[in-house]
């Protein structure tokens, strides 16, 4: 039997949970994620999946969909960050 998916992002020091994801973004409990920006790590437990630049949000009834541009390095971090001006370890809440 596979293990339960303990899908989150992780935002600085602050963790939330994800529904699901996939390869342009991810679903969370509108309730339990605000509409977040910037950059964020995607987990499944400790495995790290991939970092992303959130480029749109939006609601669908309970759930907040995401939209990331992804990064596959830490360099390609730091070109977002110098590129879009956001902090590669962040959030602004909206």
């Amino acid at each position: 039997m596979k293990p339960e998916r303990q899908l989150h992002i992780e935002v600085g020091q602050i963790r939330f949970p994800v529904l699901r994801t996939w390869s342009t973004g991810f679903a969370a409990d509108a309730r339990a994620v605000p509409a977040l920006s910037g950059v964020v790590d995607v987990f499944d437990g400790k495995e790290h999946l991939y970092q992303g630049l959130i480029v749109a949000v939006q609601e669908n009834d309970d759930e907040r969909i995401f939209e990331v541009k992804r990064a596959n390095s830490s360099h390609l971090a730091g070109v977002l960050e110098a590129d879009v001006g956001i902090p590669s370890r962040g959030y602004k809440p909206r």
